[in-house]
C-alpha cells in the first residue's frame, strides 16, 4: 500500500511541476513572437514553433517521470516514502530544468534569427588581448573556403 502512495505522490507532484514549467515556457515563448515580427518574421511563426517546443518538453518530462518510477526499490515505511519521493523529485527537477533551459535556448535562437540574419557582426576583441597566430590561419581558410561549406 505504501508503494501506491509513493507513486501517486510522486506523479501528482511531478505532473504539477511539469505543467507549471510548460505553461511558463508557452506564455513567455509567445512573447518572443511580437519581438520577432519586427525582424521580418511572419506573425505567429514563433508561436507555432513555441507550441512544438513545449510539446517536446512535455514528452521529455513525462518520459522522465515514468522512468523514475521504475528505478529503485519501493518504500515500505513512511521514512522510505519521503526518501523515495524526495530523491525522484530532485532528479526530475534537474531533468526538467535542463530541458527548460534547452527549450529557451532554441526559442531565443529562432526568435533572434530574423530577416537581417545575413548581417554578421564582427566578434568583440579586447584591447589588450594578445592575438592568437592561429586566428590568421583560420581567417585565411575561411576566406578561401568554397561557398558551399
Amino acid at each position: 500500500m505504501m508503494a501506491v502512495w509513493a507513486n501517486a505522490t510522486f506523479l501528482i507532484l511531478a505532473t504539477g511541476l511539469a505543467v507549471n514549467v510548460g505553461y511558463f515556457l508557452w506564455r513567455h515563448g509567445a512573447g518572443l513572437d511580437a519581438a520577432s515580427v519586427g525582424r521580418g518574421r511572419p506573425e505567429g511563426s514563433i508561436r507555432s514553433f513555441t507550441g512544438l517546443t513545449v510539446l517536446g518538453y512535455g514528452l521529455v518530462a513525462v518520459g522522465a517521470a515514468v522512468l523514475l518510477l521504475l528505478v529503485g526499490d519501493l518504500p515500505e515505511t513512511a521514512l522510505e516514502l519521503a526518501a523515495f519521493v524526495g530523491i525522484r523529485l530532485g532528479v526530475f527537477l534537474i531533468v526538467i530544468g535542463v530541458t527548460h533551459f534547452k527549450c529557451l535556448t532554441v526559442l531565443s535562437r529562432v526568435a533572434g534569427a530574423g530577416a537581417d540574419s545575413a548581417k554578421r557582426q564582427e566578434p568583440v576583441r579586447l584591447r589588450h588581448a594578445k592575438e592568437d597566430p592561429l586566428d590568421r590561419v583560420f581567417e585565411a581558410a575561411r576566406l578561401n573556403a568554397p561557398s558551399g561549406l
